[in-house]
């Protein structure tokens, strides 16, 4: 009995040791991310949502408009539930993408038992199922590498790429079943529901319908003729319903007068091949395009040689048949990915194939490959091609690259996770003060690049308090002061002075956020009123070299802290002829604002003289 706990306590501890990469993703959401919509979120049919949802204005309409390529009903629905529970919060959507993947990476463990060499009979009850090999538990883990990869930033901190996880899940939740001891009418209809899903979470969930179908049309182990055809015909009849729907009503998006289509068939293949292997492109000091080509060269190697293999296989040995086409639909997967992509992305070039974003696509190719290769080499072993030492150490030569390009990824990734961190801070204490400054530059630049739709949607939103914090609605910055810290507090910025640049006074000085270690948010400028009251009447641009500052605060993270601010003199008041002026530096997570050390105290100049 002790033995028996003990070798289930160490099966137990070697799985968590597999699962562990997706940690990696989670503490770079809890880290990097903020709550903030970004860009496409402020879209009519995305932030309008919430709007009508509170309203009760919400129609179907709503729900199935197109963005884009695509169909967003499910993703619309997933937010409309979560809405009200999060209050519109994007690191909630950040959490529910990154269980999404978790959720994922079970589909892909319960694929590696159902397709192991020595199979733990997953369908049998726990009782008379095996232990599971430890061989499944370290593919698993190589899977994981690439599920949890960091090279998907944009999917792990940016709430719309929700659209993104979702139709990948739902299309390996209908091989799962495609695949369980289910009846199989059962199967046929649970699949078209998933596939039906995928549909309508992207434009990518289409593929749902030939690889989906593959795996339950196609088994070379089943013999059911006359059902097989049956089936067949739901589903081709399922897949063109559901396409025909999507199509009803479609505008061809245009991109802002962009032109991101091609039919060109060397782009279409250089960013289909590069597609493949954008998952590795940024591990190493080659050029990424030319390691992303030479991966997906070599997945696309191996996943025709599969498929050689599995049609030569199919009537004399059906189940080695069946294990490769899991795994072959899996890859095919992503490779069907990046060949739509291509079509319509490919027209901003092949570099368009790495984006960070569409790794969650591409990664199923080399995925694939971990399980693919192991299946092939046992074969070989068995028909005495290769000797078993092969089998050992091939496997284990393409684990090392795999776990050499995943730590290698770690730098450059960080480093553009605290870049867009930034960026994102900046942009929200923008967003924060766009009652104030709504010609503010940054928030076309950071936010959204609709000013109008944005500065009303926001307004909106706040109204019911869906911005936390609130936009501010007030110019005196006495109403948004944080309590004094504590005396003792060391100083978090400083009121440098007024200068003469370019013909212009200019105020100058430098600000951080010692709370999360940064640089501040934002920097605005106030002068005394009649009453004494500190008025907001300038903003500050960020991000001014000061080495200085990051010597004497020994840290380079505080190497841009310095700040620049006009004087726009028009708005002042005429009748104020002596101007004191302070500098804020403004929070963007609690909305409060604390005053910089320095004050400057002079004459209001003369107006020019025409």
């Amino acid at each position: 009995m002790p033995l028996r706990m003990t070798t289930s306590r160490t099966r137990w501890l070697w799985l968590l040791l597999a699962a562990s990469p997706a940690l990696v993703p989670l503490v770079m959401i809890l880290h990097y991310g903020v709550n903030l919509h970004y860009w496409d979120e402020w879209d009519p049919g995305l932030a309008g949502l919430a709007i009508k949802q509170h309203n009760h204005q919400l129609t179907f309409h709503d729900l199935i408009a197109q963005h884009n390529e695509h169909r967003l009903l499910i993703p619309r629905l997933l937010l409309l539930l979560l809405n009200p529970l999060t209050h519109y919060n994007n690191m909630a959507n950040l959490l529910v993408a990154w269980g999404f993947i978790c959720a994922a990476s079970l589909c892909v463990l319960r694929l590696s038992d159902r397709t192991a060499a020595d199979p733990a009979g997953v369908d049998s009850p726990p009782s008379q199922r095996r232990p599971r090999s430890g061989r499944t538990i370290f593919l698993w883990f190589l899977c994981n590498l690439l599920l949890f990869t960091p090279a998907q930033h944009e999917n792990l901190l940016w709430g719309v790429c929700l659209q993104n996880v979702m139709p990948t899940l739902f299309i390996l939740l209908g091989f799962v079943v495609a695949c369980s001891g289910q009846r199989y009418w059962t199967k046929l209809v649970v699949c078209v529901l998933l596939a039906s899903a995928a549909t309508y979470s992207s434009g990518n969930g289409v593929l749902a319908w030939p690889m989906v179908g593959l795996l339950l049309i196609w088994p070379a182990t089943w013999n059911g003729r006359k059902t097989r055809k049956a089936a067949l015909l739901v589903w081709i009849a399922a897949c063109l319903l559901n396409v025909g729907l999507y199509f009803v009503g479609y505008v061809k998006p245009t991109h802002g007068g962009t032109h991101p289509y091609t039919a060109h068939p060397a782009s279409i293949l250089l960013y289909s091949v590069a597609f493949m292997g954008n998952a590795l492109a940024y591990g190493s000091n080659f050029p990424p395009m030319a390691v992303a080509v030479t991966a997906g060269s070599i997945l696309l190697a191996i996943l025709l040689a599969a498929g050689y293999w599995g049609f030569r296989w199919r009537r004399q040995q059906p189940q080695e048949c069946d294990r490769l086409l899991v795994w072959l639909a899996v890859g095919g997967y992503g490779l069907l990915s990046g060949l739509l992509g291509s079509f319509f992305r490919a027209g901003f070039g092949a570099q368009e194939a790495l984006t960070s974003r569409y790794v969650i696509y591409g990664l199923y190719t080399p995925l694939a490959a971990v399980q693919l290769v192991p299946i092939l080499l046992g074969h070989l072993r068995t028909e005495r091609r290769c000797s078993p030492r092969l089998l050992i150490q091939l496997p284990a030569a393409l684990a090392v690259p795999v776990l050499f390009l995943y730590l290698l990824t770690f730098p450059p990734v960080l480093e553009r996770c605290g870049e867009n961190r930034l960026n994102r801070r900046e942009a929200k204490a923008a967003l924060l003060l766009a009652n104030i400054f709504p010609d503010n530059p940054m928030l076309t630049r950071l936010v959204s690049p609709l000013r109008d739709p944005l500065l009303n949607e926001a307004r909106a939103l706040s109204a019911i308090g869906y911005l936390q914090p609130p936009l501010i609605d007030t110019r005196d910055a006495q109403k948004i002061r944080q309590e004094e810290p504590d005396p003792a507090a060391p100083s978090i910025g400083h009121f440098d002075g007024i200068m003469n640049i370019s013909g212009q006074l200019t105020a100058v000085g430098w600000a951080i956020n010692p709370r999360v270690g940064e640089i501040a948010d934002a920097v605005f400028l106030t002068y005394d009123d009649e009453h004494q009251e500190p008025i907001i009447f300038s903003l500050a641009t960020l991000n001014v070299r000061r080495d200085d500052v990051a010597a004497r605060l020994q840290s380079q993270d505080y190497q841009w802290c310095g700040w620049i601010a006009p004087l726009p003199w028009d708005r002042v008041p005429a009748g104020i002829k002596t101007l004191r002026l302070t500098a804020w530096a403004l929070d963007a997570d609690t909305g409060k604002a604390r005053p910089l050390d320095g004050v400057a105290t002079f004459p209001r100049p003369a107006p020019p003289t025409k």
